[in-house]
């Protein structure tokens, strides 16, 4: 193994490589060059490509589709979430004016007891 070779390696190893994003353009450009670079008549490589192409376009859907769907589930979950939150704040809420009435009322009542013992 070359010293290169070792170098690679060991930044791999110790999670300093830079990423997936040059991996995937290595993989799209080696894959292209052997598509070019492959003898093969004009029609079978325009229908390769376009096999490709169309598989590419397959995956791409699939994907978006995946996504969404994801989304779809996530918002749902926090939209039900956030109702919950909202219903038990207006719970607490009608529990303190309750109790804040009772309180009040409770109040109002001793205050016209002490007038009338003063009377």
């Amino acid at each position: 193994m070359s010293s290169k070779e070792k170098e690679i390696v060991q930044e791999v190893t110790n999670g300093r490589s830079h990423g997936l994003r040059p991996f995937l353009i290595g993989l799209a450009t080696g894959g292209a060059a052997a598509l070019l670079f492959t003898p093969k008549t004009g029609p079978d490589m325009r229908r390769d490509i376009a096999q490709g192409a169309a598989k590419a376009r397959d995956e791409a859907a699939a994907l978006a589709k995946s996504t969404s769907e994801k989304a779809a589930g996530t918002y749902r979950d926090v939209s039900m979430r956030a109702k919950k939150a909202v219903d038990d704040t207006k719970t607490g809420a009608e529990r303190q004016r309750a109790a804040l009435r009772e309180a009040f009322e409770e109040g109002r009542q001793a205050y016209r007891r002490e007038i009338e013992k003063t009377s």
